[in-house]
């Protein structure tokens, strides 16, 4: 093509090609102007800007149907006003211990605070703030928290109160962290869960009722009404068992119930819930909130619920994922029982039968090398008597680990047997074993290992099983 043709082509381009970049740069620019309105208008809310001058600087946003910040400017524009509405029934000058429930929530309106509540409430509702100057929002919860249940029927009719305050909060949008007014109902439904020390809604939103769906708020005011209907008289114990037992379970307030002295209805009450997974149809391994349960009773009482799943599932092949049950026992079992369940798999699982998510087997090797300590030792055993090369190309085998701690055996090619053997001769000395068990002249007597030499290893091997295979 002629160079002239060529540079004619790469003029009309640019021609047809400018309106569309006047086009993209004219919504960026649109785009960042509002996103500079956001932060502005939250910025003189935080400083403490009078209210109507927030507003007046907020309606004046350019905005329009289809904007992502057409939805929230009417939104904080409706909650602006209610704020000045509601602000204006009341003196500023208000004595908290004597304040109705609604003059309370009209100084924490106006309040400017340096962050919001945690989202969840404290584990014991009389605890004392540690601030040594709280300010009027702190203030105001210690003064909910000594009304207690009292306090309850007034908080609850402001459940819908949207009203806006000056405790700014990223929204949970980690994308553009987008900063969100917090508002009355936010603080509300804090107070109501402190006070009874029951949880209402879940972290879906960072704690904040106001961001959720319609539905959702309506759900939770639900719940509270149920609540209140069921235990106006109860202890505060009797109705966070209530609410486990009737509307919304979490670790937290069995937590919580605890600590008021309940500790075997906890159990009871997480064992149940754990439980409810398990059927002859359903055996395999609890995922997501059924884990959290079962770790919260591992960690806390001693009841070994899903390490014991594990050991069934592996050992018996009636589930899938048993990569994530091996896994689950090298990260959580600290006794060393179920260590044998790993021993077993890896002693009996056929060499060829392929399991979904892989071989089981290869998941405990790859993940064995991490564990120093005594119940380690029977699977290494067991390991050592598999004769696989550990590191060949597309074969599968996650020796990454292995060669990263061994770098100069993973040029040798070695066996899952080889690495097997180093790493249980490195654990029988870091942990003092050989002392314990008589074994140190034995370990001395199976000298260095050669690894250019696959008959030395085997011979090796082959006395630490006769040995010590059959002990445990």
């Amino acid at each position: 093509m002629p160079s002239f043709l060529r540079c004619l082509l790469l003029v009309i381009s640019f021609l047809l090609s400018k309106p569309l970049f006047a086009q993209e740069e004219d919504r960026y620019n649109h785009y960042g102007a509002q996103l500079n309105a956001v932060f502005q208008v939250h910025d003189q809310i935080k400083k403490g800007t009078p209210w109507p001058v927030v507003l007046s600087y907020l309606k004046k946003q350019e905005s329009k149907k289809g904007d992502w910040f057409y939805l929230d400017k009417s939104n904080l524009v409706g909650a602006i006003e209610a704020t000045i509405l509601y602000r204006s029934r009341f003196s500023q000058v208000i004595c908290l211990d004597t304040a109705s429930v609604d003059a309370l929530l009209a100084i924490l309106m106006d309040t400017v605070v340096t962050c919001a509540p945690d989202p969840k409430p404290l584990t014991n509702a009389d605890e004392p703030f540690m601030m040594e100057e709280p300010d009027q929002v702190e203030m105001i919860h210690h003064e909910f928290a000594r009304r207690g249940k009292i306090a309850l029927p007034d908080l609850m009719r402001h459940l819908t109160d949207t009203a806006a305050t000056r405790t700014i909060r990223d929204n949970g949008d980690s994308s553009q962290e987008i900063p969100y007014s917090l508002r009355v109902c936010d603080f509300v439904l804090y107070f109501i869960e402190h006070i009874t020390q029951c949880d209402f809604l879940d972290n879906t939103q960072g704690h904040i009722l106001s961001a959720e769906t319609p539905d959702r708020q309506q759900k939770v005011c639900q719940q509270v009404q149920n609540w209140w209907a069921a235990n106006k008289n109860t202890t505060k114990a009797e109705g966070i068992y209530w609410q486990l037992e009737n509307q919304f379970f979490s670790i937290e307030m069995c937590e919580r119930l605890d600590k008021l002295g309940e500790k075997d209805l906890v159990i009871q009450l997480l064992t149940a819930q754990y439980s409810k997974s398990r059927t002859p149809q359903s055996t395999c391994f609890p995922y997501a909130h059924n884990l959290n349960i079962a770790r919260a009773l591992e960690e806390k009482y001693n009841i070994d619920l899903a390490l014991e799943d594990c050991a069934n599932g592996m050992t018996n092949y009636r589930c899938n994922n048993g990569a994530e049950k091996a896994y689950y026992i090298l990260r959580y079992d600290t006794t060393g029982f179920w260590y044998m369940a790993l021993a077993e798999v890896v002693a009996t699982e056929p060499y060829t039968t392929y399991h979904r998510g892989g071989e089981v087997w290869k998941s405990i090797f790859a993940g064995i090398i991490s564990v120093e300590a005594e119940h380690a030792l029977p699977v290494l055993i067991q390991l050592m008597k598999r004769k696989e090369i550990a590191h060949e190309p597309n074969k599968g085998f996650p020796a990454t680990v292995w060669t990263r701690k061994y770098p100069e055996s993973a040029q040798h090619n070695l066996r899952v047997c080889d690495f097997a053997l180093l790493q249980w001769l490195e654990v029988v000395k870091k942990i003092g074993w050989m002392e314990r068990n008589g074994a140190r002249e034995f370990v001395e007597q199976l000298g260095s290992i050669n690894l250019s030499s696959s008959d030395t290893r085997d011979a090796q091997i082959a006395k630490i099983i006769e040995k010590y295979g059959r002990s445990r």
